[in-house]
């Protein structure tokens, strides 16, 4: 994100100084008739110039609450051997896991390597492989990346 602000800052810079000089000539030019028109030229180079912005640093933080209705046991999410195919693409083989109560979690790795799979498998969304179950008192709440697509449209925020 670092790199994305500096490039924008450094095209800005750029596009600033490449305004200036236009200015510059455009001053110098429009009051002399042999140049008149390279300062009209000029003028209206400017004002099709779209100018680039800067994205704002977002310090805001997000803060969720989640209310649990029932204390939940120790252990949240327990798999054994759990495996997932598409086909011929084994995306998942052989997962073992433990969640344990007040854990934080992260599924991290490249595109198509079964991030989204592991969790509708953990919702039950779609079928696996292997053994999976919930905690004593375990209440799942999930919002999928497609979340949107079935959200009824005309009920908006």
């Amino acid at each position: 994100r670092g790199e994305i602000k500096e490039k924008q800052l450094q095209a800005q810079k750029n596009q600033e100084k490449e305004i200036k000089q236009k200015q510059h000539l455009i001053n110098k030019f429009k009051a002399k008739a042999s140049k008149a028109s390279m300062a009209q030229s000029l003028m209206k180079q400017l004002d099709k110039v779209e100018l680039i912005e800067v994205d704002q640093d977002d310090n805001q933080s997000m803060n969720v609450r989640f209310n649990i209705s029932k204390e939940p046991g120790k252990i949240i999410v327990e798999a054994e051997n759990l495996s997932k195919s598409y086909g011929e693409k084994h995306v998942l083989e052989g997962v073992d896991l433990l969640i344990e109560r007040n854990s934080k979690i992260a599924f991290v790795g490249q595109n198509g390597q079964g991030k989204s799979t592991l969790a509708k498998m953990m919702v039950g969304e779609i079928p696996f492989g292997g053994h999976l179950k919930l905690g004593h008192n375990v209440e799942v709440g999930y919002f999928a990346q497609n979340q949107s697509e079935h959200l009824p449209p005309e009920k908006t925020v």
